[in-house]
């Protein structure tokens, strides 16, 4: 058995991510919302620790606030849980979001480009 080291060869994401931890709330499709926080961002998707695990291909709603555009900006998206990883005290759960309306492409974009280097 080999385990990777190199972070890059693994990562399923296309674009790039900003690290936060912020407050957000993920509601998965027939059950009530869960409070969680973020690890990171990116505009195709997130990283978040939550206190259970997420099936994959599980519909959810997730919702989180940004500063953008000079002022708090919420974000509401549709995802998919992608998978669950128990560490220490909770749950690292992987989401792709689907079918990102405009505003929040908008601001999810500015969110993760802010203080990147060109």
């Amino acid at each position: 058995m080999t385990f990777g080291t190199n972070a890059a060869a693994t990562d399923r994401r296309d674009g790039p991510r900003r690290t936060c931890r912020l407050r957000a709330s993920v509601a998965p499709a027939g059950q009530p919302a869960m409070p969680g926080f973020s690890i990171d961002i990116g505009r195709d998707g997130m990283a978040m620790l939550l206190d259970a695990p997420l099936r994959p291909g599980q519909a959810c709603d997730i919702s989180f606030n940004v500063f953008a555009k000079g002022a708090v900006q919420r974000v509401d998206v549709k995802a998919q849980a992608l998978t669950s990883v128990f560490v220490r005290d909770a749950v690292r759960v992987s989401f792709s979001f689907n079918n990102v309306g405009l505003d929040a492409q908008r601001v999810l974009t500015e969110f993760v480009s802010f203080g990147a280097t060109r």
